[in-house]
């Protein structure tokens, strides 16, 4: 456009001031066009990459969700695992199931732990709590104390066996 204008000011007389003048307004009118065209090439690449950054963040909120969706599902994995029955070597803060023996003792069920049996007093407690008397009692262990042989009591060809008292709170039953 400025191109267009320089053949207006020319005049009979072309003195190098005009020349010069006009090689600059020629330079200016080159720059301006490249500028132009750069303008034009950022504008662009900017509509690009906001489209981009808008496919990103729909990117980046779908994984999020379903990060929260995998968390809430090991957060419950978690806690479902915390209450499972105790079949192994029982801790406490562990779920246990007792069952009534024909001795009339609740004695725990797991594998390889003979004499686990629980209280006296943690059965009190779940016979004050619920109305009859239950053929299994399952609790969270809360404190776990053995019992050894007297050893006045033992006798030289034969050991006694220690004896474990299990402390639950009440669960279920």
């Amino acid at each position: 456009m400025i191109m267009k204008v320089i053949p207006s000011f020319r005049s009979t007389n072309d003195n190098e001031g005009n020349t010069e003048f006009r090689e600059c307004i020629r330079l200016l009118a080159d720059k301006v066009g490249v500028l132009s065209r750069h303008r034009e090439e950022l504008l662009d690449r900017y509509r690009k990459l906001e489209a981009e950054n808008e496919q990103l963040k729909k990117e980046v909120e779908e994984k999020k969700e379903l990060l929260n969706a995998l968390y809430m599902k090991h957060q419950l994995e978690k806690q479902a695992n915390k209450e499972k029955i105790s079949f192994g070597c029982l801790e406490v803060r562990e779920i246990a199931a007792f069952v009534l023996n024909s001795a009339g003792n609740y004695e725990a069920i797991n594998r390889n732990c003979p004499n686990y049996y629980l209280s006296k007093e943690s059965v009190a407690l779940f016979v004050d709590c619920l109305p009859n008397r239950l053929s299994y009692i399952i609790g969270q262990i809360v404190r776990i104390e053995a019992l050894l042989p007297d050893p006045a009591k033992m006798k030289t060809d034969m050991m006694e066996e220690t004896l474990v008292y299990i402390y639950c709170a009440l669960i279920k039953t």
